[in-house]
Parts: structure tokens; sequence; C-alpha cells
């Protein structure tokens, strides 16, 4: 017999179980205990009856929570994800990857063991997929560390000439033919050892020198343009190459690397000496003589002061003169703290003997005393 369950009469109305031949009447709301799999109570489910409990009676309140049970034993190691395979990665036992499309897991420690392999085992096996959309581009990444020099290329010198000193890679056409330089050399003509043959001289080849705009070209003309090297596949005038008329034989090289600074020339030859100025001008007319200042003052050693007042420019004599007495054996011209002496007749300024002097506006300017001392006697 099927366990019982507990319905609930939800209907407005009483509801009828019959159970074994016998009808029972429950009322609205009432609880009751019937077969599950009566008639009767299948008709009335859901309309007029829910079920309120199944199986056995209802339960009591709940009891208190028991003790905490014991740890359980540890679950085996989890799966490390480490994204897609790396040769330089040092991978450890579940280290899962990613390779061609396959995930893997490492069973053993390895290093640039590319799976699949003895020390990988399959772990999801992935097939290709339908290509998605292309994404958008991504940014611009650092600039890259410079390339090395590349090697010097060739330096097209025209034709040839016994003058030019010539270094390595310096190409020139002579006698027909196109050469290179192995070596510096200067007045050493090809072929030589300090060239090597770059091209021949063909059948009917014209050196025509740099190309010029007012020269009539003919087929296997060959001219010198922009430091490369030109022959003309056809006639041509003011047909400048590179064009259609005319066919590259030796292109410019790159300009190369600066040299080092060359040692200082000698010192080259003294210039001559460059003419004189001109004549000394004529001596101005004599001034007229100054006023006598008032007579100096006697020392004890004898002397005599004489002060005056020359004018701008003007000149004094010395001796014989008005200034000072026929008979003066010495006289000392103090000016501006500087002494000049004279004796015999001739003042002495800067050793030279002078009979007169001119006192110039730059050196004594209007109302400036000198101060003369003389002698009649040895002092």
């Amino acid at each position: 017999m099927p366990a019982l369950q507990t319905y609930k009469v939800i209907s407005s109305t009483p509801v009828v179980v019959e159970d074994s031949g016998s009808s029972i009447s429950y009322p609205p709301g009432a609880v009751f205990s019937a077969n599950p799999t009566l008639p009767s109570i299948l008709r009335l489910l859901s309309i007029n009856l829910i079920i309120v409990f199944s199986g056995v009676s209802p339960s009591g309140p709940g009891g208190t929570f028991g003790p905490v049970g014991p740890a359980g034993p540890p679950g085996p190691p989890g799966i490390n994800w480490r994204g897609g395979w790396d040769s330089l990665t040092n991978y450890f036992v579940n280290d899962a990857v990613l390779s061609n499309g396959t995930a893997y897991i490492a069973i053993a420690p390895s290093l640039g063991v590319m799976p699949p392999a003895a020390k990988w085992s399959v772990l999801a096996e992935g097939g290709a997929g339908t290509p998605g959309p292309v994404g958008p581009p991504g940014s611009s990444g650092p600039p890259g560390p410079a390339g090395p020099t590349g090697a010097r290329g060739l330096t097209w010198r025209g034709g040839f000439n016994s003058g030019t000193n010539y270094v390595v890679n310096d190409a020139i056409f002579f006698g027909g033919s196109t050469y290179v330089a192995l070596s510096p050399s200067v007045n050493t003509p090809p072929p030589s050892a300090a060239w090597d043959l770059l091209a021949s001289q063909g059948s009917g080849f014209t050196w025509r020198g740099p190309w010029s705009g007012v020269v009539t070209y003919a087929t296997n003309d060959v001219v010198q343009s922009s430091g490369s090297a030109y022959v003309a596949i056809s006639g041509s005038l003011n047909s400048l190459p590179p064009s259609a008329n005319w066919q590259l034989i030796a292109s410019q090289g790159a300009t190369g690397p600066l040299g080092p600074t060359g040692p200082i020339g000698p010192q080259g030859p003294q210039g001559i000496v460059g003419p004189s100025g001109g004549p000394a001008g004529a001596t101005g007319p004599q001034g007229s003589q100054g006023v006598a200042g008032p007579p100096g003052v006697t020392s004890n050693a004898g002397a005599r002061y004489v002060v005056f007042t020359p004018t701008l420019n003007q000149t004094v004599f010395v001796l014989p003169g008005p200034s000072f007495p026929l008979d003066a054996t010495k006289v000392e011209f103090i000016i501006r703290g500087v002494t000049y002496t004279q004796a015999g007749g001739y003042i002495t300024v800067g050793g030279a003997p002078f009979s007169t002097i001119t006192w110039n506006g730059f050196a004594l300017g209007p109302n400036f005393a000198v101060v003369a001392k003389y002698y009649t006697s040895p002092p």
C-alpha cells in the first residue's frame, strides 16, 4: 500500500473522497490523509485539494546544530593554467598550457619540451574553429635599434685625372672602361694594382664627359650626371639622365664619414711690409710769449723759481730767453709732478735735448701753472 499523503481542502464547498466503497465528506479548510492513488483524490487534486505533506506526518520543530565534523582528506591538486606554451618557461606537474589549439597538462617537470610529448597529457583537444574577424590594428611599437652601418658604396669621380687623389671605392672612367679604386693613389692610371675593372669597354662606347644640355648624344655615348654614369640607348638632345634615353652604368655611392682633421701645415712666409704713412706736417707758427709770472720763492739751497701759465699750444723758449737769466746754470721744470732737467743751454726730456717746449692741449690746459726752478750757481 502506498504511503499516505496529507491534503487540505482549498475549495469553498465540501469535497467527497471515496475510499474502499465508503465516502467521506471534508468541509472547506479541512486537512486529512488519504491514499494518493484514489481516483477521487486524483480528480480533486489541484482544483479542490492541495498536498500539505507527503509520506509521513509533518515534522516537529528543528533541533540544535550538531558539532562540526572533522576535516576531510585533502583533495587532488588543481590545475595551474600557464597560458600559451613557452620554450623558456620551467613547467611543473599540473601546469596546463595551450599549444596549437589543444590544452595539455604537465605530468612531469620540463623546460623546452613542446607538447605533445611524454611529459604532457592532453587535457582538451581543440579543433580548428572558424576564423574570427580581423581585429583592429595594434598601436605602433617602439622604434627598433639602429641597424649596423652598411657597406660603403661607390663614389663616382668621373673621368680619370692624374692630379686627383683617389681613395678606396672611388669609381672612374678611363679608356672606355669603368674602374673602382682598391687602394689610395694619385697619378696612377688604370689598369694597375690600385684599380679593379668594373665594366670593360664595349664596342662603340664613347666617353663624352659630364652631361650637357646643348650636346646631341648618340647611342653608346657615356656621360656623367649627378655622380652616376649613364650610357645612351638612343639619340637625344637636352634629355637629362635618368630618362628613357639613358641606362645607368654605375650609381653614385653614399657620402662616407668625415675623415679626421689633418695636421696643421707649416707657417707661411712673412708678408711684405706695407707702405709708410704720409710725410710729417709743417711746423706751426710760433705763439706769442706769455706774461711773466711772479718771482719764485728762494730756497735755502739758493734755487730760484719762475712760475708761468702757458696758453694752449704755447711754445716756451728755455735758454736763452726772457723767462730765465742768461747766467742760469741749471733749470728744473716740474710739470704735473714730473721733473725735467736742463743744463748747458738745453732742456732734457726723456734723455733727448730740446731748446723749446710746446705745451700741447691734451697735456696742459689754460691757466695751468708750470713751476720752473733754476740755479745761478751749482746747488
